[in-house]
């Protein structure tokens, strides 16, 4: 039995952070039930590129979930979420902070139906604040919280990062902060409202950045020695023109690669200055241009220092220890054909995660959902006539 089975949560939620949260909560369990507009559904669904017709990356957001489509713009469907929240642990929305109570769906609404409900809002900038109305999207949430300005070459311009850094941040702080109310609402009998804010979570990933900033010490653009500054933390070419990464940041793994590279000179200058830390560079460099890629992984690993392929994307699912974590699956779905999805990253022994439900067709489970609330189908027909669904 998975951990979350019996936990119903009602998802109001677009794109990725909040989709992202509630796959998490139905890998582990829970019966999440996802409330679409009709006829356009969650955005995602409509930016490409497609796999028959879908967005691709909705397919990978979206798995063990239902679908329901109800136009909150109607009362009718407003009376369906309400039913719906009766009988739900939890409730995820995205709109902008506002919005959900003009439709008729605000936590005020939902806590008065249910109080033991947890309540979780997502948005840009959270719901309070003065930046709060303002619209957004991950890469002007990382640009306010510093990532974006210390992300790149010294003397060069901002580089934006190629995964969003606060979509999936917020994503997974909403999912963690969902699984605690619910631990404390088994004690307190208590739900709980959830303020989750996309510039917070980007905030709150600048842990490093951060750290040398309080210390009183430049955050200048490539002089961070995570970001590129420090020889020892870095990106190198190989002679077959790829490219390795190496991490020796603990003493005994910069003074093995020194030994392994023949550069015994610099053991004791890992922490050089900048103009040492330049030459040292320059002369790691020449050396890995020296060897392919994969033969310096064999003996930089033989020798137990911190290092990797930097791979292409069509590199990672073929992976052998992807592979072997069943880190891509693949699965046969009616409505989509096969299917590659990203795996949970997570394991657990007494309660193994599994693939229940595939990625949903716009609003395949509504008759399904209607009826497991008290709707007959003559109801659902109503519903249906009039726009509601």
């Amino acid at each position: 039995m998975p951990p979350l089975d019996g936990v119903r949560v009602l998802d109001l939620s677009r794109l990725m952070p909040g989709p992202l949260c509630t796959m998490i909560l139905g890998d582990l369990g829970a019966d999440v039930i996802k409330v679409e507009q009709p006829e356009i559904g969650d955005y995602a669904r409509s930016a490409p590129p497609f796999i028959r017709d879908t967005g691709a990356a909705f397919l990978l957001l979206n798995r063990n979930k239902r679908s329901i489509t109800l136009n909150l713009k109607k009362s009718e469907a407003q009376e369906v979420v309400c039913r719906l929240a009766e009988r739900s642990e939890v409730f995820v929305e995205s709109f902008r902070p506002g919005v959900a109570e003009r439709l008729g769906v605000g936590y005020p609404t939902i806590s008065g139906i249910n109080q033991r409900i947890v309540y979780c809002s997502i948005s840009g900038y959270g719901q309070t604040g003065p930046y709060r109305d303002l619209v957004g999207h991950d890469l002007t949430y990382t640009s306010y919280s510093g990532a974006v300005g210390v992300t790149g070459h010294k003397g060069g311009p901002p580089v934006i990062p190629a995964v969003q850094i606060s979509d999936l941040l917020a994503g997974v702080h909403a999912a963690v902060a969902i699984l605690a109310a619910l631990y404390r609402r088994e004690k307190t009998g208590k739900g709980e409202f959830i303020d989750i804010s996309l510039m917070d979570a980007a905030v709150a990933s600048m842990i490093m950045p951060f750290s040398f900033h309080f210390a009183g010490m430049s955050t200048e653009r490539g002089r961070l020695p995570l970001s590129g500054a420090a020889p020892f933390y870095n990106i190198y070419e190989t002679a077959d023109r790829k490219f390795i990464s190496i991490a020796p940041l603990e003493a005994k793994f910069w003074t093995e690669l020194c030994r392994t590279l023949g550069l015994e000179k610099y053991q004791d200058q890992q922490f050089a200055g900048e103009e040492e830390s330049e030459q040292i560079r320059n002369d790691l460099a020449r050396v890995f241009r020296e060897r392919n890629r994969d033969e310096w992984i064999r003996t930089l690993n033989d020798q137990g220092i911190p290092c990797a392929p930097v791979y292409d994307i069509d590199e990672v699912p073929v992976d052998p220890h992807v592979r072997s974590r069943s880190m891509i699956i693949e699965m046969e779905t009616e409505a989509f054909g096969k299917l590659n999805e990203l795996a949970t990253p997570i394991r657990m022994s007494q309660s193994p995660l599994t693939v229940r439900i595939p990625p949903p067709r716009l609003g395949e489970h509504t008759l399904q959902i209607l009826q497991e609330i008290g709707y007959s189908a003559k109801d659902a027909e109503r519903l249906s006539a009039i726009g509601a669904t």
